[in-house]
This record gives structure tokens, sequence and C-alpha cells, in this order.
């Protein structure tokens, strides 16, 4: 099962940023509120079984960005990566 809040983690350079996502499966539809670094907001995408994804823009600086979401929920671990710009980003989490 998909559905639930997590506590994310993911390094970005030398650090390590901290947030949260929250994950809702409607049939093959996911909404993800994502609040992590410089991305916050809600986002919606597709679920199938124990995968989702999703993808939105975000403003960065004075640009936008498109990104990217593609995970997997493991029982209560989290998996992900997250794409953009041609740059990528892993993210791990616990159910919380």
């Amino acid at each position: 099962m998909i559905d639930g809040m997590y506590a994310i983690a993911a390094r970005v350079g030398n650090e390590e940023k901290k947030g949260t996502v929250t994950l809702k499966t409607a049939g093959s539809k996911v909404k993800a509120k994502l609040d992590v670094f410089i991305i916050k907001g809600e986002f919606e995408g597709t679920a199938s079984g124990d995968s989702f994804r999703f993808d939105g823009v975000v403003k960065v600086l004075f640009k936008k960005a498109r990104f990217q979401v593609d995970g997997k929920v493991d029982g209560d671990r989290l998996t992900a990566v997250a794409k953009a710009e041609g740059a990528s980003l892993n993210i791990e989490g616990t159910r919380m």
C-alpha cells in the first residue's frame, strides 16, 4: 500500500535535505503533497501496485524547472528518484 506520510531525505551535494511526502491513491491516480528543500506543493500522477510517478514545476531562483519523481514503496520504506533538467536525486524515506 502506497498511501501514507513519509519522512524523506535526499543528498544534495554534501548536505542531506529532509522533508515529508504524503501519498494518497485513488485507483490508478496518486496525489503527492511534497515539502522538501525548495519543493513545496501538491502534485498528481499515476500509481500501479507499489510504484508511483508524479511530476510538476517548481520555481528555482528566477526560473521554473520541470521535475519528475519515480518511486516505490516496500512495506514502510519509500525509495524514489527525482529528475530535473538533466540531474537526478535519490530519495529515501520511512512511513511515519
